[in-house]
């Protein structure tokens, strides 16, 4: 009897071992069986192999652009993103007009040319002695000579305003004035068409160089001038043109008491008025700032 009880002890004992292995077989294959029935287990995933994802910065030579891409990983979820530096805006030139030159706002011109002057081209009033008398200092009311200008000012765009002086040498006398003007200019890019309207003051004397207190000027009066002409740039601040003018002249004389009124109708010692004109052709230089 003893012997036989412990038969089933010692056969537990020899298969124990042998069952525990096929028991965890069946946990890591997922499956129990037990119970008339089977459940199964996912299989558990193993350790991913797949290297971790590296980030490059790229630059580009030509656009400038950064862009970051991350390589490595899974390709289908790996984000790619380009930094994009914001447009640029364009550049506008300062002081520019449209036609792509830099717009002057002060210009200064210097002029010279040809002028000739009839003082009483239109009309005149005991100004001159009648031809075929002799008084000095009044048969000469017209003539051909040099003359030489200067003029300043500014401008806005088409608009252009400033002052001009003139002189022309006549052989016996000189003319000079002075006055403001307005100009309209067409701002092409190298020919520039202009016009001008001026008016002011102007003098007809005998003018002495060598001492200027000895000069004479006994006849003054105002003046209307236009002018036409085409400006060349040369750069933006340079130019070279060209143009003609006529000016209208109101002179009066003053009165000479130191003559004697001769017997006709032209009498020295009243003054006189002429309504004349000056036409001038002209090269000019002028400098835009």
């Amino acid at each position: 009897m003893r012997s036989s009880s412990f038969a089933p002890v010692v056969l537990a004992m020899v298969l124990l071992p042998s069952l525990v292995p096929a028991s965890a077989e069946a946990q890591e294959g997922g499956g129990t069986t037990g119970g008339g029935g089977t459940t199964t287990t996912a299989p558990t995933s193993s350790p991913s192999t797949t290297p971790p994802a590296r980030t490059e910065h790229t630059r580009s030579e030509t656009s400038g652009s950064t862009a970051t891409i991350t390589r490595g990983g899974d390709p289908s979820s790996a984000p790619v993103r380009e930094r994009r530096p914001p447009a640029e805006e364009e550049e506008v030139p300062v002081n520019e007009e449209d036609d792509g030159r830099k717009a002057d706002f002060i210009w200064l011109e210097v002029e010279g040319g040809v002028s000739y002057v009839d003082l009483i081209a239109f009309q005149q009033d005991n100004f001159s002695a009648p031809d075929g008398t002799t008084v000095d200092g009044f048969e000469e009311v017209t003539g051909v000579g040099p003359m030489v200008g200067v003029g300043l000012g500014f401008r806005v765009f088409f608009f252009a305003m400033g002052a001009r002086a003139t002189l022309a040498s006549y052989p016996g006398f000189e003319i000079g004035t002075v006055g403001g003007e307005v100009q309209f200019r067409l701002p092409t890019p190298i020919i520039e068409p202009w016009i001008r309207l001026g008016a002011g003051y102007a003098w007809m004397g005998s003018a002495n160089y060598t001492d200027a207190r000895a000069s004479q000027t006994t006849v003054y009066g105002w003046m209307l001038d236009g002018a036409i002409g085409l400006d060349f740039f040369i750069t933006w601040w340079l130019t070279l043109g060209v143009g003609a003018s006529l000016d209208v002249l109101n002179m009066t004389r003053q009165p000479i008491n130191s003559l004697e009124c001769p017997p006709n109708e032209f009498c020295p010692t009243q003054d006189g008025d002429a309504i004349g004109a000056q036409a001038r052709g002209f090269a000019q230089l002028g400098l835009h700032f």
